[in-house]
């Protein structure tokens, strides 16, 4: 189970191979595998690991806190912040999913891929953003980690850690770059499978350079990729949703 769901929006379901009346028995693991890439097992998730933040492991984020880069890597702090933080970045991912929606949109005479890359943006915004808001989580710099007791106009983007914006944003941008091909240019499941993979590649990324920089709880790392992943599963349902409302009304 993907959470792209990399299938057609509008492509009918393939009919069961097994004979009539033979009952369809699907994997546990992958039966799990669906359960939790589902929009309420990743809002379960979520919660889970922002209550276990909150107390339980906030003795291992103030363990695990450290600039790291200083002390492993020492002078390639330079080179994560100024080559590999961007990477997940609206600076490098927002032209990179501009510019396949508009592709993808040109090529198919549709204008549905405009509109995911849209709702992508305003999801990190007001899904992510609002989320970070609403947790108030200083920053490592800020000292504490203590929920509730930053705030954006008390600390600015210091304030608020959690969830991580990056990892969120590595997961969902990316996601929907990778759904907008898999959906609308007709790639193979092969293809659709390897950029999935490079999705993967880009969010533990993401992680580990703001790990080793010192920027981020590592639960807000955990909790961003979980953010990303349920707006990224809003806009995959969303524009299920719109697809058969328009094959419905003969669009």
């Amino acid at each position: 189970m993907s959470l792209l769901e990399t299938r057609p929006p509008s492509a009918p379901t393939a009919p069961a191979s097994a004979p009539a009346g033979t009952p369809r028995h699907e994997p546990a693991a992958r039966r799990l595998g669906r359960a939790l890439l589902s929009l309420p097992g990743l809002v379960v998730a979520f919660a889970v690991i922002t209550a276990l933040a909150m107390e339980p492991l906030h003795h291992v984020d103030l363990a695990l806190q450290a600039r790291w880069v200083h002390q492993v890597l020492p002078g390639w702090g330079h080179f994560f912040q100024a080559y590999l933080d961007p990477i997940a970045g609206q600076s490098v991912d927002a032209p990179i999913l501009v510019l396949v929606a508009l592709l993808v949109a040109r090529r198919h005479g549709t204008w549905r891929p405009l509109l995911v890359a849209a709702a992508a943006e305003g999801a990190f915004y007001a899904i992510v953003g609002l989320m970070k808001i609403a947790f108030a989580r200083p920053a490592p710099v800020r000292g504490g980690g203590v929920f509730f007791h930053g705030g954006l106009w008390r600390q600015g983007w210091e304030g608020i850690s959690f969830p991580s914006g990056h990892t969120a944003e590595s997961v969902l941008i990316y996601g929907a770059i990778v759904y907008l091909l898999a959906t609308y240019s007709g790639v193979s499941r092969r293809t659709a499978r390897v950029l999935t993979g490079l999705v993967v590649v880009v969010a533990l990324n993401a992680a580990f350079v703001s790990f080793f920089l010192g920027w981020h709880w590592t639960t807000d790392l955990v909790a961003g990729w979980i953010a990303g992943a349920i707006a990224l599963r809003v806009i995959v349902l969303g524009d299920r949703w719109l697809s058969r409302r328009l094959a419905g009304m003969g669009h």
